[in-house]
């Protein structure tokens, strides 16, 4: 299938990109998964282009699994959204919690990403994509007082 096919068959599904922000619950905080770019190794969250063939949830599991090894539980509906470029004009990416139950040795980009459990709080800062901060932030605050959850009301 051509990209310019493919991409309109992503923006007629609502959405051009999706992102998991995989959580578990240690030790009565909560932790967040973080991944390195391919590019440039900065931090971000699993993310990608939307699957049309399994929908925004299903790619959001989809990369948690690919770019960090993890699966779990995906919310039913996006947390919050964030611009991944400092564009103005950059589209959004919305991002779904993804509550993980499995986390495995090898996957299919461990040899090309780093991964790093950070409570949340933490993580909101190391990001390196300033959109996903203030995101990450109210996603902490919202876990902290339910960690137990994958609600969607931040």
């Amino acid at each position: 299938m051509s990209e310019t096919k493919n991409r309109a068959m992503r923006t007629r599904a609502g959405v051009e990109q999706v992102a998991a922000i995989p959580y578990r619950c240690r030790g009565g905080s909560v932790e967040v998964l973080l991944v390195t770019s391919r590019t440039n190794g900065r931090w971000i969250v699993p993310k990608g282009n939307v699957e049309v063939d399994v929908g925004p949830r299903g790619t959001a599991r989809l990369e948690a699994f690919e770019e960090g090894g993890v699966d779990g539980a995906v919310a039913p509906a996006p947390i919050g959204r964030y611009r991944h470029d400092d564009e103005p004009d950059a589209p959004f990416v919305e991002a779904y919690l993804l509550r993980v139950h499995t986390e495995l040795d090898e996957w299919p980009e461990d040899g090309e990403r780093a991964r790093r459990w950070l409570p949340l709080r933490v993580a909101a800062e190391r990001v390196d994509v300033e959109g996903l901060r203030p995101l990450l932030h109210r996603v902490a605050a919202h876990l902290e007082a339910s960690p137990g959850t994958t609600s969607t009301s931040p």
